[in-house]
């Protein structure tokens, strides 16, 4: 097996597995919200917020991550949530900072058996999930035809 080969091999199964993640990762966020929607609504309240950033390939990456609180039954709930920014640009997360600041009030579905688990107005699949989701599972299709062929 030559080197071109081997790379061939490694760039396809890693865009395989990560493609993969991602349409998970995305399938997840959308069932969880799906089976939300039949569950008693409560209120919710933004506690607090973070800009953040990370290092990244050649610039950083920023988002914004909030706290929350909400009650059921008398009892409180704190949870967070990430706001991923538009390819990581730190005008967007600061413009989500502004958008929800704290005290910002927003509904709760909460699953009855389990009051900790909830779906927020937040847990939804964003377009840029979606794009990664392509983004990787579209050459890793190519990939796998490519070696259906070479099989053949």
């Amino acid at each position: 097996m030559q080197v071109e080969d081997l790379a061939f091999w490694l760039i396809g199964i890693g865009m395989v597995v990560y493609g993969l993640y991602r349409l998970y990762q995305a399938y997840t966020i959308y069932r969880n919200a799906y089976a939300g929607k039949t569950w008693p609504a409560t209120t919710g309240r933004v506690t607090g917020g973070h800009f953040k950033e990370r290092p990244g390939f050649k610039y950083p990456h920023y988002w914004a991550e909030f706290n929350y609180s909400y009650m059921v039954l008398g009892s409180e709930y704190r949870r967070k949530f990430k706001m991923d920014s538009i390819m990581g640009e730190p005008f967007d997360a600061a413009g989500k900072m502004r958008e929800y600041p704290v005290g910002y009030i927003f509904f709760v579905h909460y699953n009855p058996d389990k009051p900790q688990e909830c779906v927020t107005e937040f847990d939804k699949v964003n377009i840029y999930t979606w794009f990664m989701t392509l983004f990787f599972i579209s050459p890793a299709l190519f990939w796998l035809i490519q070696l259906f062929h070479l099989w053949k």
